[in-house]
């Protein structure tokens, strides 16, 4: 991260291993701190190196063998994180603990939201042009690149653990589905829930990628969008 304000520094490191995104237990603020003004960590990688000076950390004021090998042992077990808790461990601006559950439902690994454009984020649900811009560009840096690059040869995990019980052979699976007009049954949110639940890629807009339209009453232009100009399947419900 080359950041020259250990204050800042300290900020990112408490935030990467708290419970909502990696999840490190005996790390905490008074630790860390002796971490980086001992020289062990500057950067959210070095954390994984930390086994390379077990007995060093050992002699610390208030640590100890139990402790070292609770947090060594914590740290291992935070590689199995779903790509949501580590999408937000990363820090990207605007990329909260909601919306990097949103895009590891749509993405499944933090290469492919790596490789998405701006005109493919804004097109989902609550991904404004901000947003989409601040993914892009966090993925066009050098030096967040190679920290990734280095997580993921440490062995961190960077894709969605969360759909196991989905049903590939469902219809919506892996489609991108616009919602328009007011469902019968369901509000809009539900019905987007339901659709990401069933492996579906919700989003906002129709465009040349949208697979399927699903118009309730009243429906707009996005259904005579995707009718004349796109030729893409319309449903009027989800079941």
């Amino acid at each position: 991260m080359n950041d020259n304000c250990s204050g800042k520094l300290l900020g990112k490191l408490c935030t990467f291993v708290s419970k909502q995104c990696m999840n490190i237990d005996g790390l905490s603020e008074g630790k860390l701190t002796q971490l980086i003004d001992h020289g062990y960590v500057n950067c959210f990688e070095d954390i994984y190196d930390l086994d390379k000076y077990k007995y060093e950390l050992m002699n610390l004021s208030g640590w100890g063998n139990s402790s070292v090998t609770k947090m060594l042992e914590a740290i291992e077990k935070s590689k199995s994180n779903s790509m949501e808790k580590v999408l937000f461990a990363l820090g990207i601006k605007e990329v909260g603990q909601k919306m990097s559950k949103t895009l590891s439902r749509i993405y499944k690994s933090i290469d492919n939201l790596a490789k998405a454009t701006f005109e493919e984020l804004t097109s989902i649900p609550d991904v404004g042009p901000v947003l989409a811009n601040s993914i892009v560009e966090y993925f066009k840096n050098e030096t967040n690149l190679n920290m990734y690059e280095k997580l993921k040869e440490q062995g961190v995990n960077i894709t969605y653990l969360k759909e196991d019980s989905i049903d590939s052979n469902n219809f919506f699976y892996n489609k991108k589905v616009v919602l328009t007009g007011t469902l019968e049954n369901y509000g809009r949110k539900e019905a987007g829930d339901i659709l990401e639940s069933m492996g579906a890629k919700v989003q906002g807009s129709v465009s040349k990628v949208t697979d399927v339209v699903i118009a309730g009453k009243e429906a707009g232009s996005k259904l005579e969008k995707a009718q004349k100009e796109w030729n893409i399947n319309f449903k009027d419900k989800i079941v």
